[in-house]
């Protein structure tokens, strides 16, 4: 998969926990699209695509169950990189949307005047 082939079509970026930088819905080639994907970036710089899934309670704790997933880690690792670049893409060509918000709301705008999207 490449970019080209998979296209951002809305993103609301929130910052949210320790990871949780925004939501995206994601077109991919079949015309199929992904809703509620997420942006994440840990702490150590490491960015990951998280795709839709539903919260569930189990012994008082919030745990997470994707709602698709793929079989193959190989195309898993593919599909990251091409939402990465089909994020990269879309902020280049939408510079305004890529600030984000704090869980209350605030802006909190990313400066990416002069450097690369982090992603």
């Amino acid at each position: 998969m490449s970019s080209r082939e998979m296209k951002v079509i809305s993103w609301y970026g929130i910052k949210k926990g320790e990871s949780l930088i925004g939501f995206f819905s994601l077109e991919l080639p079949s015309g199929m699209t992904l809703h509620s994907c997420t942006f994440n970036v840990r702490k150590d710089g490491g960015k990951w695509v998280g795709l839709p899934s539903r919260s569930y309670e189990q012994n008082g704790e919030t745990k997470w169950q994707r709602l698709v997933d793929f079989m193959d880690k190989h195309k898993y690792a593919k599909f990251q990189e091409a939402a990465k670049a089909a994020l990269d893409a879309y902020f280049k060509e939408h510079p305004e949307q890529s600030g984000v918000r704090t869980e209350q709301g605030n802006p909190h705008g990313v400066d990416t005047t002069d450097q690369d999207i982090p992603f």
